[in-house]
């Protein structure tokens, strides 16, 4: 296929923001953008370059730094993967037009572009710093599950679990929580007893909830038994994953509606 780089304009904003949601709408912990978010694009200190298809089809994008001494790629967005060869590409003319021997791109492991530089000489690094966490606060622990049901309902549909009935109870030092799922529908039940009691500190719910830590790390350092069965599940419910926030997006003051959170599942 045909691609063709070229700058950013502000009217492909729309656009790219429907490809930065496509590819993080799964992801923990990205963050909600809407339409307006690109409209301040590109920044005086980076570039932002979109790849287009034969039919000037937006299928990919890049930002970088400006910088002269380093080429770091911050945020890359796909629509397919048949793009990636020409997007590695057009970052390596980055390197290239500034005389430099490597790029440094910041996203996660687990991306297909990540993937696609396996067959090349490429180097991941990823650093956990010693007794770090989530720096993330729970305010209300019972509105959080609710926000979370939608997400909670589509994995268990996509599992082994989808005519599961159960419930896990939730104890932490903040709120009382329990998850009750009959034929694979969940619900949020503040304060109900049930099957399964998982008494765990705020930190480590957390930990959970992101996917920082997987299940069996967490009930381990917080002593608490179940059975295979209830550990397959919350497997399911709480998968270990790469969350992340790109680069771009940190300390940008984003300014959210409430309704902003509604639509982004």
């Amino acid at each position: 296929r045909l691609y063709r780089t070229r700058a950013f304009q502000k009217q492909d904003a729309q656009k790219v923001l429907a490809i930065y949601n496509d590819n993080n709408r799964r992801r923990t912990c990205s963050t909600i953008r809407t339409p307006q978010y690109f409209a301040t694009f590109p920044k005086k200190s980076q570039e932002f370059v979109v790849i287009e298809d034969s039919r000037r089809r937006i299928v990919a994008y890049a930002i970088s730094d400006k910088s002269t001494d380093r080429a770091d790629i911050h945020e890359i967005g796909t629509r397919t993967d048949d793009v990636l060869p020409t997007l590695l590409g057009a970052l390596a003319k980055v390197a290239i037009k500034r005389r430099l021997g490597e790029l440094k791109i910041f996203l996660p492991p687990d991306h297909p572009f990540a993937r696609f530089c396996h067959q090349y000489d490429c180097r991941f690094t990823t650093g956990y710093h010693k007794n770090s966490g989530a720096l993330i606060r729970m305010l209300n622990q019972d509105s959080l599950f609710l926000r979370l049901r939608k997400d909670w309902n589509r994995r268990i549909a996509h599992s082994a679990f989808r005519e599961h009935s159960g419930s896990l109870r939730f104890a932490t030092d903040i709120g009382d929580t329990t998850l009750e799922i009959r034929r694979g529908s969940l619900e949020v039940r503040p304060g109900r007893k049930a099957r399964t009691l998982l008494p765990l500190s705020q930190g480590q719910l957390t930990q959970l909830l992101v996917g920082y830590r997987g299940p069996q790390e967490i009930l381990r350092e917080a002593d608490v038994e179940v059975s295979p069965k209830v550990l397959s599940l919350l497997n399911v419910l709480f998968p270990k994953q790469y969350c992340h926030l790109w680069d771009v997006s940190r300390f940008e003051g984003l300014r959210l509606r409430p309704e902003d959170f509604d639509n982004h599942s």
